[in-house]
């Protein structure tokens, strides 16, 4: 298997905008504006390439609608915020590309020289401070009317806080870049993330399985981390998912991407506000939509990764049902592929047996009892009976990874 890198990142990076309707194409705008300040301050193609990257990503470290807004208003005393912290832990886990220490000081003022290094020493990454300029610029920019209007203001604004907030330099390639409305017009374009795809190099430069199931995992990370009550859901669905598989025929290296499946599966729920995650009690039909479009939204987030058409497939439909009652496509018996039907079965096992909002994970006799009554309307007979002949086994595997996960999550928050 060979994957772009550039179409699993856009694929994240098109999610984490999700979380927030003020935040449509934020991450494009700031990659464009960082890419082009690297390039007017002659900057390596690596360097403003792993900049990039760190642009797309850089509000990764935010889970909640909350947190979204905060960022979405211009301040400059980031303090508070330690999105930046819990981002850069979570890109620690990607050995492909290394931007966790960009991402974690993307909110440090530059602070007339102060802001070069930490307290303990360490530099700090001069691309951290293009993506913090970037940052501000695209929140400014955040306008209903034509940017051009807005432009000289922003310039402005960014002026009078050079030095103390901005580095100079940055500033003074950015005063150069914002005397051209082509600038402003591609930053605020719809196609923003294409024009930023289009010059550099290594869109075209692909990863195998072992740095896909890597990336797969950041992923399931920033999915989950949105609810206390989902925070190794993922982990679970996708090893429940690897377990079956094997059971049932399928080869170690596919096992492997049932768990990528699985960990990708719920990256629409980035788009699906906490309030509603986090509710005790039965949605209403308006949270119910909002709810039952997260699988759709996977499919529409995935679906230009080139080389993964089975994953996403897998992973996209597990809510789909034999009766062709289940959602976003309303496929039928006929239209569903096995690994399909093992995603679904490993999904419902997984929240049946994990501690939800409104209740408790099930015993071993209602899981069974409730996996036997969906068997043959919603989910296949053959994978359900196949996971529940070995209950206790798998069982313990997903209380094994989940309780590992639990305590990362735990090391992440804190």
């Amino acid at each position: 298997m060979k994957i772009m890198v550039w179409d699993l990142i856009e694929s994240v990076s098109n999610a984490l905008d999700m979380i927030n309707s003020n935040l449509s194409e934020h991450h494009g705008k700031v990659a464009y504006i960082s890419m082009r300040i690297g390039t007017m301050l002659g900057m390596s193609n690596n360097d403003i390439e792993r900049m990039i990257y760190a642009a797309l990503l850089h509000d990764c470290g935010v889970f909640t609608g909350d947190e979204a807004n905060s960022i979405t208003h211009f301040e400059f005393d980031t303090t508070a915020n330690n999105h930046a912290e819990i981002g850069s832990k979570l890109l620690k886990g990607l050995t492909f590309i290394d931007i966790s220490e960009i991402v974690r000081f993307h909110h440090t003022s530059w602070k007339h020289g102060e802001g070069a290094g930490t307290g303990d020493g360490r530099a700090i990454p001069f691309t951290s401070h293009i993506i913090h300029l970037a940052d501000r610029v695209a929140t400014l920019s955040a306008v209903n009317n034509n940017i051009l209007l807005h432009s000289h203001d922003i310039l402005e604004t960014v002026e009078e806080h050079a030095d103390a907030v901005f580095h100079p330099d940055i500033v003074a390639a950015f005063h150069e870049l914002a005397q051209r409305d082509s600038f402003w017009l591609d930053m605020n374009s719809n196609d923003v993330k294409y024009l930023v795809n289009s010059s550099i190099r290594s869109s075209s430069i692909d990863i195998g399985i072992d740095e896909l199931y890597e990336f797969s995992r950041l992923i399931s990370n920033i999915i989950d981390y949105k609810c206390r009550f989902t925070a190794t859901h993922s982990i679970g669905v996708a090893r429940v998912a690897q377990a079956v598989s094997r059971k049932i025929g399928f080869s170690s290296a596919e096992g492997t991407l049932f768990e990528i499946a699985g960990h990708l599966h719920d990256l629409g729920k980035l788009s699906v506000p906490a309030e509603i995650l986090y509710k005790p009690s039965s949605l209403n039909r308006e949270e119910m939509a909002v709810m039952r479009s997260h699988s759709y939204i996977t499919f529409a987030a995935l679906r230009k990764v080139r080389g993964m058409e089975n994953v996403v497939k897998w992973a996209c439909e597990h809510h789909e049902k034999l009766d062709g009652s289940g959602y976003p496509f309303r496929r039928t018996d006929s239209e569903l592929s096995l690994g399909s039907r093992v995603m679904a079965v490993a999904d419902i096992f997984t929240a049946l047996s994990e501690d939800r909002p409104y209740r408790k994970g099930m015993c071993k006799r209602d899981t069974i009892s409730t996996l036997n009554s969906l068997t043959g309307t919603h989910l296949d007979p053959y994978v359900t009976s196949t996971l529940v002949s070995a209950y206790d086994e798998i069982n313990d595997i997903r209380a094994l990874y989940q309780k590992n996960a639990f305590d990362i999550y735990m090391e992440v928050l804190n």
